[in-house]
């Protein structure tokens, strides 16, 4: 079998681990024997130093040297997308444009066009324009729901409801990452559903995510990462944007300071350019002063010991398709609080495994946190259940595994529609004798 996958959140030379949970999936595909593509469109840009004469140019001159041809193993196209200048004469719709330049791509090269389907990362607005290229090529399409997709872009801009709509209406397959946020969207689907949601969780490498194994191996992670030693740590990974909730937690952490005594906040997480909020700013104005630690972005490969490092997490998003960094730190045995949003509910059972809290709800975040930080042996109970749980998870392969039987179900379901069609049209040419 031979798959494309379409996705603008890759691996890049300058964010290496952009994307990442989306090439953990397409490289444990290929180990399974999957001939794996992905294509990865860039906006075209003149050469230099015509680049210069046009600001949108200088920036995908640059955007386009950033990209890989190849990781681990896995080749990576990149379809250019014409823009054309000036732009305000001739709006047109992007999307579309990379919905034929993707299928242009795609045309010029047997050894893609014989791909037997498109596989889009996000309905949109990667979906849309999966849709367009691979009616193009007469293969099935299949896409999946990651987070913002559904609850963020769609909202933001109204005008690309109807894109997200059409998928809905016209993939051959449609997948998410959690069933909560398949529920969520539901919303979109104005003109019905193409076929019923499957879901298909990231997966979760429980080897590598672990519970420290003893005290000095927390306390020589904790010095590697300039963490203090003798404070318990509470851990929260996410974008630094309000939508993940951060305001709400750096309220609800003021409210139990000294119930929490013993207790630092530490954050982490990527900034993005436009809306990041200023953290070490806000818990400043929130008199927290030096007990928080604002990290950053740590690298996968030491997200298992900044978890190793702590004692427990929190996550207050607004929303969340499924946090991959709260499965993470339920695999190291942390016990944790979260916003019961998107698929959290159906990994986190309420008191057993972890803390389940409306999200924006200040009150009961901070009475959670309470309980979970103050009650030692309690929240040692649910680090161990909520271990237990992310083992049923499945890791990346038995993911892959199971992706990959649907896919087969969906080419198998395309092929007999095939044949249907074909002997209903020679039925008819007869008739008309």
């Amino acid at each position: 079998m031979k798959v494309l996958v379409l996705s603008t959140c890759y691996p890049r030379r300058s964010q290496p681990y952009n994307g990442i949970f989306i090439h953990r999936q397409i490289r444990a595909l290929a180990d399974l024997g999957i001939e794996c593509h992905v294509l990865q469109p860039v906006d075209w840009s003149p050469p230099s130093p015509i680049h210069l004469l046009d600001r949108g140019w200088q920036y995908s001159h640059l955007e386009r040297k950033d990209m890989l041809a190849e990781v681990e193993g896995i080749p990576v196209h990149h379809p250019t997308v014409y823009h054309p200048r000036p732009s305000r004469f001739f709006p047109g719709d992007y999307w579309e444009r990379v919905g034929r330049s993707v299928s242009r791509y795609l045309e010029r090269r047997p050894g893609l066009r014989s791909a037997d389907l498109l596989y889009a990362h996000f309905l949109c607005h990667e979906g849309y324009a999966g849709l367009i290229a691979a009616r193009q090529l007469g293969i099935p399409l299949v896409a999946i729901a990651r987070g913002d997709d559904v609850h963020g872009w769609p909202a933001r801009w109204p005008d690309r409801q109807p894109k997200l709509a059409a998928v809905l209406r016209e993939a051959d397959g449609l997948l998410a990452c959690s069933a909560g946020l398949a529920r969520d969207a539901l919303q979109w689907a104005t003109e019905g559903l193409a076929r019923p949601f499957e879901v298909v969780y990231n997966g979760i490498d429980t080897d590598r995510f672990s519970p420290s194994e003893s005290v000095e191996q927390k306390q020589e992670t904790r010095r590697s990462l300039g963490l203090p030693a003798e404070k318990r740590l509470l851990l929260s990974v996410a974008t630094p944007i309000i939508e993940k909730g951060w305001l709400d937690l750096l309220d609800a952490f003021a409210r139990i300071l000294e119930k929490a005594h013993e207790w630092d906040l530490v954050m982490a997480g990527t900034a993005r350019a436009g809306d990041d909020l200023d953290l070490l700013a806000e818990a400043q104005a929130r008199g927290l002063g030096a007990r928080v630690h604002w990290l950053g972005t740590i690298s996968p490969d030491k997200m298992a010991d900044l978890y190793r490092a702590a004692d427990a997490f929190v996550l207050a998003s607004h929303n969340e398709g499924l946090s991959n960094s709260m499965i993470e730190a339920m695999a190291t045995g942390l016990p944790i609080v979260v916003t019961a949003v998107g698929g959290h509910s159906e990994i986190v059972d309420d008191g057993v495994n972890g803390r389940l809290v409306p999200g924006r709800d200040v009150d009961q975040l901070a009475a959670a946190l309470g309980e979970v930080l103050t009650d030692h042996e309690r929240s040692a109970r649910l680090g161990q259940a909520a271990r237990q749980r992310t083992v049923r998870v499945g890791n990346y392969r038995t993911n892959a595994a199971h992706l990959l039987s649907y896919f087969q179900e969906l080419l198998r379901d395309s092929k007999r529609l095939r044949s249907t069609e074909d002997k209903i049209g020679t039925c008819a040419e007869s008739s008309a004798f």
